[in-house]
Parts: C-alpha cells; structure tokens; sequence
C-alpha cells in the first residue's frame, strides 16, 4: 500500500525574515488583497484526512503549526521540531503514518531525492499531502527549480498508490498572480522594493478577478 504526495524547502536567513508574523490586521489585509484564493473543498478534506495519521510529518513548515505534528524545516523557526534537509530525512523506514508539504517541493534542488525519501519514511497505508505550483511566478526562496503539470505529478510519484491531482487555486487567481508579475517586470523592476510595490499596485486593481 502507498500514499499520494510531498517535501522541504532550502531557505536562509532571507527565507526566516519573509516568514516572520506580522501585524495581524496588515496580514488579514494581505489575504483579502491577494492573487489567493482557494474555495475548493476536496483539498481540504485530502489534507483533513492526512493530517488524522498519527505520526504525521510537516515538511518546510517555517512558522506555521499543526497540533500532534513533528515540524521539520532547515532553519528553526519557532515551532519547529526537528532542523533538517527533507532529501535526508532524519526517521526511520516506515515509521510516519502522515506527511503534508505545502509548496515547498519547487525549492528543492533534487525534488525526486526528497520524494524517495518521503516514501522511504512512511508505513503501508500512510498518506501524503502536498500543494505544488503550476501557473506561477518565480519566487526563488532562495532558489525556484520547477513547476508541475496533472501528468508531471503523476510520474514523479508513480511509485505511489492512489495518487489523486486536484486544483487547489484556479486560474483566476493565477491570472492576478501573473499580470501583476507582469506589470512589475515590464516597468524593469524584477526584484527589491521597487518590484514589491509595483506588483502590489497591480494587484490592488486586479485582485478582484480572483473570485470568478
């Protein structure tokens, strides 16, 4: 028996200062105004249903936190349980019931290591949950290697049973992500403050077309 899916991350000290909490409000702001969107309900479920596997494993988890979880990420983050590089993953053969990663995989150098190593870890019947990128912008914490098509994911997993590949946000969301990408690169900012507030703007005007 197997399960579907997952990973880590390679950050730094770059990577511990974009994930720091900020003020609450300025973050409820930022999810409101944002290229994100994600109403589907079988995403949840999937990740509902992994995350009820006790032992279960959070891959590049920075500062978020799920109770009954082991952390693991390469820097320590508050929360964090165990400080390791997921291509080699400090457990045993089989000794996880559950893993979930939540884009982080695209950071990952050698993403089939990690994936080997995923299924190395976990029990018979265990499951994995992962949200991958397809349509979107590089964003190079510090580095960005790849992006996954249904089909891509089915091979790179294919040592998996019952792989299932969902829509986590749709292309509306993708197009927001896009165009304000765009409207920063077309006036030369490809980074830096410059490009930050540039992509902001443009995302202020189009954040709306998300919903559709």
């Amino acid at each position: 028996e197997g399960a579907k899916a997952c990973l880590n991350s390679s950050d730094g000290q770059e990577m511990s200062q974009a994930y720091r909490r900020g003020n609450r409000w300025l973050q409820v702001l930022r999810r409101i105004i944002s290229s994100e969107y994600f109403p589907g309900k079988a995403w949840r479920q999937a990740k509902k249903a992994t995350l009820s596997h006790q032992p279960t494993l959070i891959l590049g988890s920075g500062i978020t936190h799920y109770p009954n979880c082991i952390h693991l990420d390469l820097d320590d983050f508050p929360g964090v349980d165990v400080v390791a590089d997921g291509q080699r993953l400090p457990f045993a053969d089989q000794s996880l019931a559950g893993v979930v990663c939540e884009v982080v995989l695209e950071h990952v150098e050698q993403a089939n290591r990690l994936i080997g190593e995923v299924f190395r870890v976990l029990k018979p019947g265990g499951s994995v949950f992962m949200i991958v990128p397809f349509l979107f912008p590089y964003h190079g914490h510090p580095s960005d290697y790849r992006r996954w098509s249904a089909e891509g994911l089915k091979a790179d997993f294919s040592d998996f049973v019952d792989c299932e590949v969902g829509v986590h946000a749709g292309p509306c969301s993708a197009m927001v992500n896009l165009l304000s990408d765009w409207f920063a690169l077309v006036l030369g900012q490809s980074g830096g403050h410059g490009y930050v507030a540039l992509k902001g703007f443009a995302t202020a005007v189009l954040f709306s077309i998300k919903f559709l």
